[in-house]
């Protein structure tokens, strides 16, 4: 099982080094303001925006599903469809905690049950991505056969059936899988796979061919989206008859990736505090930056063909959640040139594109009840950070604390009236109150 998810683990680091080579030497930042799309940045060349849907006023987007029609898994989280509670996955049960109460508990309501095997709702077994959709649970697993299924548990009286079973070809025998995101009554996710794969040099390997998987809940039948001259695919939102995804590819026709020796052979006078690190930073501004392109696209569902949003080197995603708000996707459009970035939203409902941020040096970001919290590089390893209101484009600095090193409360998903944060191997929780106050005594565990 641990041989097929490769890269899962990595991509942290290889953010942080990618961002360090980036901003040396760099030039200053500009203060944020509220700055509408009728001044977003000039030098952003590649993403043209039509001029009359540009918007400077009060915007109404529609947000009436923000938590339930929208929803995806993040660190094995989820937010509850009502907004209140939270679901998250610890070994192979399925738990709930109810932030007002401060409990936290396996959900199962046998009494003496030991919570080991399919007898026991709450137990789930090696679930690789978990969530809780229109009153059913949802476990994507890979399985020791290396297919991968997605589950349907009702939790009413613990029936199981498998919706979807994937095999992949004997000539791609690794691949990652991405969370299970749910919009409109389908389920999706994503599947990279590779033809190669050295055990020695695993950071170096790219996927050969992404693949998105769209499971109709109700009826069962799956659509294969396949992206075989990509090697990243992510689902960022959907309605009722489109859906959007991002997609990457390497660009290696204007400037080939060089191998470690061929690397080397150039730069035999680098210096290196261990064995293999300046390759290592060159590969990853090569792949990440430099090379990476990315679509945004827009799918018709009846049709299955597509428009691409925006395309280029510039478009940042969000590395810490979903992209969308209700029916609102938001993304960053930055130049790694001149460091001119831009927070835009695309509503997926009427099509319109409305620039509510411009700063230099955008380079991350959340959305948050309504709001978009993101981070503004200061070029020396500090970050600023800023919250801009979707509705009315409002721009208000984060205190944070008064640390500009990393962001004190790392937000990645919210209920109602909790905001959350994780990184993996923990979980905290702070009401929304309190941390608009930049106060974060209340901070507990879950």
């Amino acid at each position: 099982m641990d041989k097929k998810n490769i890269g899962s683990g990595w991509a942290g680091c290889l953010v942080a080094l990618v961002l360090l080579t980036l901003l040396a030497g760099c030039g200053t930042v500009h203060g944020a303001s509220n700055i509408r799309a009728d001044s977003a940045p000039s030098g952003i060349e590649n993403n043209p925006i039509p001029e009359e849907s540009h918007s400077s006023g009060v915007y109404e987007w529609s947000v009436d599903s923000a938590f339930a029609e929208n929803s995806g898994t993040r660190f094995g989280i989820q937010t509850a469809e009502d907004g209140q509670g939270i679901y998250y996955t610890s070994g192979q049960t399925v738990n709930y905690y109810d932030p007002e109460l401060e409990i936290s508990t396996v959900v199962c309501s046998q009494q003496g049950c030991l919570h080991q095997d399919a007898s026991c709702v709450a137990w789930q077994g090696d679930v690789h991505s978990f969530g809780v959709y229109r009153d059913m649970w949802y476990a994507l697993l890979e399985e020791e056969d290396g297919s991968i299924c997605v589950r349907r548990t009702d939790p009413s009286d613990n029936s199981r059936e498998v919706m979807f079973q994937y095999s992949l070809p004997e000539d791609q025998s690794h691949f990652v899988v991405g969370d299970l995101y749910f919009s409109y009554g389908c389920a999706y996710f994503s599947v990279l796979t590779y033809t190669e794969h050295n055990e020695q040099d695993w950071q170096y390997h790219a996927a050969n061919a992404a693949e998105l998987v769209r499971l109709d809940l109700e009826s069962g039948q799956n659509q294969r989206i396949s992206f075989e001259d990509r090697n990243g695919v992510t689902f960022v939102g959907g309605n009722e008859t489109t859906f959007a995804v991002i997609c990457t590819y390497l660009d290696t026709e204007t400037e080939p990736l060089l191998s470690k020796e061929e690397f080397y052979a150039q730069n035999p006078d680098v210096e290196e505090q261990y064995e293999g690190e300046a390759y290592l930073a060159y590969y990853s501004k090569y792949t990440t930056i430099d090379h990476r392109v990315s679509e945004l696209r827009v799918y018709d569902i009846a049709s299955g063909t597509y428009e691409v949003l925006t395309s280029g080197t510039d478009l940042v995603a969000s590395e810490r959640g979903k992209m969308s708000y209700g029916n609102v996707i938001v993304y960053d459009l930055l130049n790694h040139d001149t460091g001119e970035s831009a927070l835009w939203l695309y509503d997926l409902d009427t099509t319109q594109i409305v620039c509510i941020a411009a700063d230099n040096w955008i380079v991350e970001y959340v959305i948050l009840d309504g709001k978009v919290i993101y981070n503004v590089s200061q070029l020396d390893g500090n970050y600023t950070f800023y919250c801009v209101d979707i509705y009315t484009g409002a721009v208000t600095q984060i205190e944070n604390q008064g640390r500009t090193d990393f962001m004190v409360f790392p937000v990645m998903g919210e209920t109602v009236d909790y905001v959350i944060a994780s990184d993996g191997s923990s979980r905290e929780i702070l009401r929304k109150t309190e941390y608009y106050d930049d106060d974060y005594s209340a901070v507990k565990g879950f």
